[in-house]
């Protein structure tokens, strides 16, 4: 063994002492949330339809708001004309 390989076994030797810190708790276990009757199943697949026509919900009403938006900022530029700055020049010209 050179000396390269000698150098590496000690770094490994002293990199295998430390210990990392921990910073937290870890989970230990999850519980699956898996259905067992068939009335488990059916609740878990309307509670998830409820989220999508929900989800459906907000995007449609998004929608709207956005298109009124538009449709107000394009009526405000045409009832306000553009307003021309004039140029006063000093009395004493």
């Amino acid at each position: 063994m050179g000396v390269v390989g000698a150098a590496l076994r000690g770094f490994g030797k002293a990199l295998g002492k430390v210990k990392p810190k921990k910073v937290g708790d870890t989970i230990k276990s999850v519980k699956p949330n898996v259905p067992k009757t068939d009335i488990q199943r059916a609740t878990r697949v309307l509670k998830v339809e409820g989220h999508k026509i929900k989800a459906k919900i907000a995007k449609i009403e998004s929608n709207i708001f956005h298109g009124t938006q538009k449709i107000v900022k394009a009526l405000d530029k045409m009832k306000t004309p553009k307003k021309t700055k004039h140029y006063y020049p000093p009395k004493d010209f």
